[in-house]
């Protein structure tokens, strides 16, 4: 192993990453939940509909290539010498301000027929400054999540991202105290001005280092056969492949196709449910900690050659997961009316349900990202792409039923039921395959009985007499009640526990 990945510059990676994304979580929560206070629910409605054309966009001028620099920037880092790196990464991320820039421009000429198509109203400013914070924020992802990440500098990477929430957070602060309300054209130019720091940040941070980089005396290995063009294309196109099965049934289309068939009064309520699910999704440890354990799961499988262990680690992972949702989506159930009122400052009641269902979706995500993880360390991709063949149809069913009249939270509802189905046949693929991959159907039954009777009792609670203390009266409940009937249930098993720490003992080192 290099000096450049060392157990001591992975853990001081490791440590920068936690920290920087705890304060990321803590300014993320509040600029999500002040944006919801500045802007009218209409206003709010265009505002989560532009935000999913600027993610969807994103998504589409990937072209693959964050894969590429996953699976090639290392290798360069460790065989290739500094300079060689260097010009590496520089044509990488050359490439994709050229793919992000050519995005921008294409929704930028085409907003007044987007914002028509969606029926947005007068949005088409506000629009095309999104176009150009998608090629802003697109740039800096480029940087700092792909480059700086994989090349272990996350201390530069979550600082750029830290100042960037900072100054987001703190205009919507201000405009909130002195103001009260904002326009959609302000929260743009807000959101644009934030972005851009926080690419000047990166780009320092990244110059600084590849300038360090090309200045290095060693040479390339002389063992080592630098990837082809042709190599990391396929990598590329087969990983983008994926993507395009899986758009379809992302929240962005879903959140679009609410705001063009029901409105942006709709939109805004779906939207700020969404928001509040993906706020839970990021830090669950399926989706958090995977990245850290993933070298230590592949390298005790490449080693044992043991599946059984493999699969009840990450079914141990997805466990973990599930019981860190479970206190939450009690919560939601058991106090939903109250704690959305709050949360919202009155404006988005009624959407408690599409939060419920939307927290249950991230808990079939946290599986997805184990089945993919599995089928690609058993080199079988192809039964997560073909299983993915199934979620094509989400958008279709969801716009059928939106045109006969179905409710908003259907949708959510469509959603989860593709995805329960996709994670049946991709598991049922990867048996096809040989690959004895057994589901978490027992622990995962465990913790749906702990929700169950966390979200009755809560319910069953006596109510304070405004929102506010009923919903901190929840909080300070849920927690020793999940805990205890956790400790009763036991959704972990000793096999579970047992693989748990072999993985943090020799094997995990």
């Amino acid at each position: 192993m290099s000096e450049h990945y060392s157990f001591a510059r992975l853990r001081k990676g490791v440590l920068h990453f936690l920290f920087g994304k705890a304060g990321s979580a803590l300014l993320t929560f509040a600029g999500f939940l002040l944006v919801a206070r500045l802007l009218q629910p209409a206003d709010y409605g265009r505002y989560v509909s532009l935000v999913a054309l600027v993610e969807l966009g994103l998504n589409l001028a990937s072209l693959g290539l964050d894969w590429v620099s996953t699976r090639y920037i290392p290798a360069f880092r460790v065989h290739a010498g500094g300079a060689a790196m260097a010009r590496f990464v520089l044509r990488l991320a050359l490439v994709q301000a050229g793919a992000l820039a050519g995005t921008a421009v294409l929704i930028a000429l085409a907003a007044p027929w987007l914002t028509a198509l969606l029926g947005l109203g007068n949005a088409v400013a506000a629009l095309r400054l999104y176009a150009a914070y998608l090629l802003i924020e697109g740039l800096s992802r480029v940087l700092r999540d792909q480059i700086l990440g994989q090349l272990l500098l996350q201390g530069r990477a979550q600082a750029a991202l830290l100042c960037r929430h900072l100054v987001w957070v703190a205009v919507a602060a201000w405009l909130w105290f002195t103001l009260g309300q904002a326009t959609l054209l302000t929260i743009a130019m807000v959101e644009l001005g934030a972005a851009t720091l926080g690419l000047l940040l990166a780009v320092l941070g990244l110059g600084l280092a590849l300038r360090r980089a090309a200045q290095e005396a060693g040479a390339a290995h002389p063992d080592w056969i630098a990837p082809t063009a042709a190599a990391m294309r396929h990598l590329a196109v087969n990983s983008y492949l994926a993507l395009l099965l899986n758009i379809p049934a992302r929240p962005q289309i879903l959140t679009l196709l609410v705001t063009r068939l029901l409105g942006v009064e709709a939109a805004a309520l779906f939207g700020f449910a969404r928001g509040l699910a993906d706020q839970v999704l990021r830090f669950l440890p399926a989706e958090l900690l995977l990245g850290f354990v993933r070298p230590a799961l592949v390298a005790r499988y490449v080693q044992s050659r043991s599946f059984v262990d493999l699969n009840v680690q990450t079914n141990g992972l997805l466990v973990i997961s599930l019981l860190v949702l479970c206190p939450v989506l009690a919560l939601v159930l058991g106090r939903g009316e109250p704690l959305v009122h709050v949360l919202g400052a009155g404006r988005f009641d009624g959407s408690e349900l599409l939060l419920a269902l939307m927290l249950i979706g991230a808990a079939l995500f946290s599986q997805r990202r184990m089945l993919e993880f599995v089928a690609n360390t058993v080199d079988r991709p192809q039964a997560v792409s073909r299983a993915s063949i199934v979620l094509l149809a989400v958008p279709l069913v969801v716009l059928m039923l939106l045109r006969l009249g179905a409710q908003l939270w259907m949708v959510p509802t469509v959603s989860l039921l593709f995805e329960l189905g996709f994670s049946g046949l991709a598991a049922w693929q990867l048996r096809s395959m040989g690959i004895p991959y057994r589901l978490a159907l027992a622990p995962a039954a465990r913790c749906a009985a702990v929700l169950a009777l966390a979200s009755a009792a809560l319910a069953l609670m006596p109510t304070a007499s405004s929102a506010l203390p009923t919903v901190w009266f929840g909080v300070l409940a849920v927690i020793p009640l999940t805990a205890a009937l956790i400790w009763l249930l036991r959704p972990l098993d000793a096999a579970t526990l047992a693989a748990a720490r072999r993985l943090l003992g020799k094997g995990g080192s």
